[in-house]
């Protein structure tokens, strides 16, 4: 399956139902730097009016069999708001989903750039215009380069101590 048919799965699906109001592509996908790949995840933000839909995993099988996901039972993982769905499906798709409430959304800010799939309630003008500067990665000065692998070197023994605790 290539990405415009897995972006038209999610798009059918986000229209079809009463209870998603937007659902935005974020992430490597949208990104103008990012490289995509084989193994390049779909980054799905869905904004909804019943989140308690999401409380357990029945709307998962419309984007196929899954495999695989976390957390174990759908949860917060990095903000309150919000909860996630991180799924590997059989057919070798992965999406990450974050859920939640669309009274809960606020100014939203996607700097590496991002991809309306769905907007019932046209959440597109609460979104800043990305500068695609946020997320690009810096190369290290020498002094935090040799900082770091001496901390790696001070940090791997406890690996092998811990090991040997069984």
């Amino acid at each position: 399956m290539n990405e415009n048919q897995v972006l038209e799965i999610l798009r059918n699906w986000g229209n079809e139902k009463k209870y998603v109001r937007a659902m935005i592509l974020t992430s490597s996908r949208v990104d103008t730097i990012g490289k995509v790949d084989i193994f390049s995840d779909y980054d799905v933000e869905i904004f909804t009016n019943d989140i308690s839909t999401f409380l357990n995993d029945d709307w998962l099988s419309f984007f196929g069999e899954v495999m695989v996901f976390w957390p174990l039972k759908p949860s917060s993982t990095f903000d309150e708001r919000y909860i996630t769905r991180l799924v590997l499906f059989k057919n070798k798709i992965r999406i990450d989903f974050q859920i939640t409430d669309k009274k809960n959304t606020k100014p939203l800010t996607y700097d590496n750039g991002y991809k309306i799939l769905v907007d019932k309630d046209n959440i597109e003008k609460l979104i800043k215009r990305p500068t695609y500067k946020e997320f690009v990665i810096k190369k290290p000065s020498e002094d935090e380069y040799l900082a770091l692998v001496n901390d790696f070197w001070w940090d791997v023994t406890y690996v092998a101590k811990k090991s040997l605790e069984g």
